[in-house]
């Protein structure tokens, strides 16, 4: 251990001789949980001037070597800041080499614990590397010849990483990668004006929010972003109808969307949310009992208060009349309660879309007849009646008479059994006796 800490410090030495450098790195949360940067501005408010990184740049290293970079990129050796930086378990590195020589890579963490190391005889050109991380948040990654040495700082986000460290090394690069990666280092080190406590503006883009700090760095900084750390607020007004049929199926209720947001819903007892748990907008199939709908808006920060919406249930219940029974040739008049839609059916092939219809009944009419109601939500309900028709009955009576008047009682019959006698000299309203003696001369009926 003692050796390769002493290793790396005279390492440290000999860079500090070869280039001063400062690195500022930038992480954020945004609604309360890690987040992709989209762009980091960094602009310069005492000299002027700005740069911009791009997902997945999140470091801006700054090398102060005396020179101008500029010209240098194409002709001299230099290393890029690993991409991307700060990277979860992998992260891509490029070395410029201005002319075949023998090169060295060597990976340090934080406590001068050698980790990988990768050894060639390398051709002028630019050539790509991928490191693979283990456990350790920081590394030092180092590139040397006999002529060249230059380090670079690399950041490890997350608790992923394999057991042991290593770089392997992917080939050279295309002639227009190696363009990319030598405009990428100039517009960072040459386009971007800076000296050692010059005030800078740090401003973080994420999911269209952003966040601005001013700092006046005289040494590597690491800066944190908190951006829209706020809890979610209340969700809009529920849209739905607040009346519904029973049993009702494919209804939806909504609030108004809102990115990063999860939305958690509940419904009367006996309903069921059947698409849309943890979205803006759900599809339910109701039951019979009203209640409360409600929805909450909820990220990584919190909760917000209850948003409710009373519903009830209509469950109509009509009752179906008549004037049964009737004889053959009168009217049957049928009657319902309620409704603002009428559907009747029954015997004889009858319908009727009037809430209280009525026919002259033949004996074919005798039956059950059914209404659906329809109210004003929509919602049905059915009830049914039975109709009853008679056969009008013939009246002749026997014996019709001439009686006299001291003649005793008789028994008069009608053609059609039954019925009830009435009329003056009736004494038996249902056996029909007649008794001439209590009336005088006459016709009676």
């Amino acid at each position: 251990m003692k050796k390769n800490i002493a290793i790396l410090f005279i390492l440290f030495v000999i860079a500090g001789l070869h280039a001063q450098e400062i690195s500022f790195s930038f992480t954020a949360n945004h609604n309360c949980e890690y987040a992709v940067s989209d762009s980091i501005l960094i602009k310069n408010l005492t000299q002027g001037g700005d740069t911009t990184l791009y997902w997945n740049d999140t470091v801006l290293t700054i090398i102060f070597t005396g020179i101008d970079v500029t010209n240098d990129l194409h002709t001299g050796f230099y290393v890029s800041q690993n991409y991307p930086n700060p990277f979860e378990t992998k992260t891509e590195i490029d070395v410029f080499i201005p002319e075949k020589d023998d090169f060295t890579i060597n990976i340090y963490d934080l406590t001068g614990r050698h980790v990988a190391r990768y050894q060639d005889i390398f051709e002028r050109g630019m050539h790509n590397f991928t490191f693979y991380a283990g456990s350790s948040k920081t590394y030092i990654l180092t590139v040397m010849s006999g002529r060249y040495l230059q380090h670079i700082k690399m950041i490890k986000f997350g608790q992923k990483g394999g057991l042991s460290p290593e770089i392997k090394y992917n080939g050279s690069l295309s002639a227009e990668k190696t363009e990319a990666s030598f405009l990428k280092q100039k517009s960072i080190k040459s386009y971007f004006p800076y000296e050692i406590g010059d005030e800078l503006r740090f401003t973080v883009f994420v999911s269209g929010d952003f966040l601005s700090v001013t700092d006046n760095p005289s040494e590597n900084q690491e800066y944190f972003f908190d951006i829209s750390n706020t809890e979610p607020v209340q969700p809009s007004e529920i849209t739905g109808n607040t009346t519904v049929c029973k049993n009702a199926t494919d209804l939806t209720y909504s609030v108004t969307q809102v990115d990063g947001i999860i939305y958690q819903w509940t419904v009367p007892g006996d309903w069921t949310i059947v698409s849309g748990e943890n979205t803006h907008s759900i599809t339910v199939d109701t039951g019979i009992e009203p209640g409360e709908i409600s929805v909450k808006a909820v990220n990584d920060c919190g909760e917000s208060p209850v948003r409710l919406l009373d519903v009830a249930v209509s469950v109509p219940v009509p009752t179906a009349g008549s004037n049964s029974p009737v004889c053959a040739g009168e009217n049957i008049e049928l009657t319902v309660d309620t409704g603002i839609s009428w559907e009747w059916s029954g015997p004889a092939d009858f319908e009727s879309t009037e809430q209280n219809p009525g026919f002259e009944s033949t004996l074919s009419h005798v039956g059950e007849y059914t209404v659906v109601i329809t109210d004003e939500y929509g919602c049905t309900g059915t009830d049914q009646i039975t109709i009853q028709v008679f056969e009008t009955p013939d009246a002749t009576i026997t014996p019709a008479g001439p009686y006299c008047a001291d003649e005793p009682a008789v028994t008069l019959t009608a053609a059609t059994e039954g019925g009830v006698w009435s009329g003056e000299g009736i004494t038996d309203e249902n056996a029909g006796t007649f008794e001439p003696d209590l009336v005088g001369e006459g016709s009676y009926i």
